[in-house]
């Protein structure tokens, strides 16, 4: 059986630089937060049971 080292070569691997980390932390700066909506909510929180018939 072959090994990887039989198609790739390590010191080629460790050569690489990948910029995905830069564009990933740019990306995630960019964003703006979410903010909490002030405004009261329609939807009653205290909902009686239906009966399950």
């Amino acid at each position: 059986m072959s090994k990887v080292d039989d198609w790739f070569n390590k010191d080629d691997a460790k050569k690489q630089s990948s910029s995905l980390g830069a564009d990933f932390q740019a990306q995630a700066d960019s964003k703006t937060e979410v903010k909490a909506d002030d405004a009261p909510s329609d939807i009653p929180i205290n909902q009686p049971e239906l009966p399950l018939e």
